[in-house]
């Protein structure tokens, strides 16, 4: 699959690119899509919408389910890895340098979801040794945030222990730490340069500091 890969990558035309992904790899990549020349995209299964947008240096390899809805962009050099499932919804824009990395000791990692409309700035580290998953309309904001899936502090149970989960419209400042296991309620804000490692008791609130805690409201419904 990788050679295969590599080849569509290299080919000299986005047209012959996109080509050599639906016919090498099988991938339903529609020709609207932005595929930039040595641009990687390596999974079992690949399912792009209309008007995907890639950035230069972005590299997909070891994925084995990867959906990408109408609309998204994903910046330069980003990179995904290592993951069981991707699948991230229409409208999303994702920033340059981030990082979303499943571990290679691992035999089933964890899935990533990301909800429509959500945005992720720039240089954030994704662990997905477990899952992760960003709510609809949800902002990663500012600059090296990190979310960290395993560790002694993971809560749940089976394949779930450890996941992070962040709710629809939430809005996570600059330098965010995220232990494993969170669950955090929809619409809350966090402040910048929190370390979450408990959820707060409801939706709507603000939340800051090393640890994290309730600080007031954040935002209501719609907002």
């Amino acid at each position: 699959m990788r050679r295969r890969a590599l080849l569509a990558a290299v080919l000299p035309s986005r047209f012959l690119r996109i080509l050599a992904q639906r016919v090498l790899l099988r991938a339903r990549m529609p020709f609207s899509t932005r595929l930039p020349f040595l641009v990687l995209v390596d999974a079992r299964r690949t399912v792009f919408g209309p008007g995907v947008r890639l950035g230069r240096g972005v590299r997909i390899r070891a994925v084995e389910e990867l959906e990408i809805g109408a609309g998204t962009s994903i910046g330069a050099r980003t990179r995904l890895a290592g993951i069981r499932r991707v699948s991230i919804g229409k409208g999303v824009s994702i920033g340059g340098d981030n990082r979303f990395q499943g571990p290679s000791w691992v035999r089933e990692p964890g899935d990533l979801e990301i909800g429509d409309g959500a945005l992720v700035t720039a240089e954030h580290f994704f662990d997905l040794t477990r899952s992760i998953t960003l709510g609809p309309g949800t902002t990663v904001g500012g600059i090296r945030s990190s979310f960290w899936t395993h560790g002694a502090g993971g809560r749940g149970r089976g394949r779930g222990r450890g996941s992070i989960e962040i709710g629809r419209e939430c809005h996570l400042g600059s330098d965010v730490r995220f232990g494993a296991g969170v669950r955090l309620p929809d619409r809350t804000l966090v402040g910048m340069g929190s370390v979450v490692v408990d959820a707060p008791p409801g939706p709507g609130l603000f939340i800051a500091g090393v640890p994290a805690r309730v600080r007031g409201e954040g935002a209501g419904p719609g907002a």
